[in-house]
């Protein structure tokens, strides 16, 4: 008995050890007009090309392999919001970010049909295939 209470903390400090190494950042990315939670927002850290997408609450969650990063940038991508880029801090685990609307106006697209297509195509009736 005292044997496996002893195995068993061993196999407890190695566990938390390896745990203490591991990395994470979470946070929040919301409207900064609206407040609302924005999805599918892209969360990118630069220096290791690792990323995770925000889910519906607006939340993310991104673990970084064991080695240590000290310094980097967290990269908010959104296709209708303006891309923002923050410094990595070692020791701050949850970060709260506002993007604002990107509206960029397209200029006028014309489209012409020069094509002479055929009005029906020419085909073949195949013989029946064996069974």
């Amino acid at each position: 008995m005292f044997l496996m209470k002893k195995m068993l903390l061993i196999t407890c400090f190695l566990c938390s050890s390896f745990l203490t190494f591991s990395q994470y950042i979470e946070g929040k990315v919301l409207d900064a007009q609206t407040n609302k939670p924005i999805e599918g927002v892209h969360v990118i850290m630069k220096g290791i090309n690792r990323g995770t997408q925000t889910n519906s609450k607006g939340n993310f969650y991104l673990k970084f392999p064991v080695k240590i990063i000290k310094s980097d940038v967290i990269k908010f991508l959104h296709l209708t919001y303006g891309t923002v880029e923050i410094p990595y801090i070692q020791k701050k685990k949850n970060y709260s970010v506002y993007l604002q609307l990107d509206v960029t106006k397209l200029q006028e697209v014309e489209i012409r049909n020069k094509r002479n297509l055929k009005p029906s195509l020419r085909y073949e009736t195949l013989a029946n295939m064996k069974n």
